[in-house]
């Protein structure tokens, strides 16, 4: 049964939920990533086309 209050008052946390939070976007964001490096290098012209939109949009700045 000790567990069981250790376990909710994790949940009950907010700092523990917002971490969690965190974890997921962070999985989002390199699951993203690995698609794109994925399909990039599959085709050089999409690398190329990134790479070149990449720098119009620093370039802007």
């Amino acid at each position: 049964m000790n567990k069981f209050w250790k376990v909710y008052g994790y949940v009950r946390n907010e700092r523990g939920a917002q971490a969690i939070e965190y974890v997921a976007v962070a999985a989002l964001v390199v699951a993203l990533l690995g698609t794109i490096i994925s399909l990039v290098g599959q085709d050089q012209s999409i690398a190329q086309t990134v790479i070149s939109k990449l720098q119009n949009f620093v370039s802007r700045w």
